[in-house]
This record gives structure tokens, sequence and C-alpha cells, in this order.
């Protein structure tokens, strides 16, 4: 017999900081509870602790789920940089734009 089908839940950095803070007086069961998590998602985040705590450090969005490290990092800061100086001379960023 198959399990029922379970809703996947994104989990922000601030929630995955919450759970490594109470992690020293807990195990992953009791966190799972707690947070209303599976057991293995708790022991991951507290695997990775690491890299959440380091995203949080650089400045990461704390409402951010997913953390993917860039690829090309020179065009990342041209394109910030774009972005930012459209945004202070009042340039509104719309589709016709970008595909300029």
């Amino acid at each position: 017999m198959s399990s029922p089908n379970r809703k996947r839940s994104k989990i922000t950095l601030e929630t995955k900081k919450k759970i490594i803070d109470v992690s020293a007086n807990q195990n992953s069961t009791e966190l799972g509870k707690q947070f209303e998590l599976p057991p293995s998602t708790i022991r991951r985040i507290l695997q990775n602790k690491r890299s959440i705590l380091n995203a949080l450090e650089q400045g990461n969005e704390a409402k951010r789920i997913v953390l993917r490290p860039v690829k090309h990092v020179n065009i990342d800061e041209a394109v910030l940089l774009w972005v930012k100086t459209l945004r202070t001379n009042g340039i509104s960023l719309n589709g016709p734009l970008l595909k300029v």
C-alpha cells in the first residue's frame, strides 16, 4: 500500500535559523513535531547548518527559500548595477526594456 502524498512545504532561511537555534537541547523527532516537519528534513537542515548561517551572515534575505550559488559573478554584479542605476534614475524595469 502506498503512503498518502504529502504536500511539499517551503522552509525559509528564517525558519531554518530557528530550528538551528533550538536544536541544542532537542532531537530531530522533537523538533519535527514542534515545527511540523519530518525528522529527515530537520536532520538535513542541521547537516547544512554552516551554509545556512553563512548565507544569513552574508546578508541573504531571511525569507529566501533556496540557496543557489551564482555561476557568473561578474554578470550578476553587472546586472545588479544596471538595475540600481535604472531605479535611481526613476526608470521602471519592464518586459520591453529587458528584451533590448
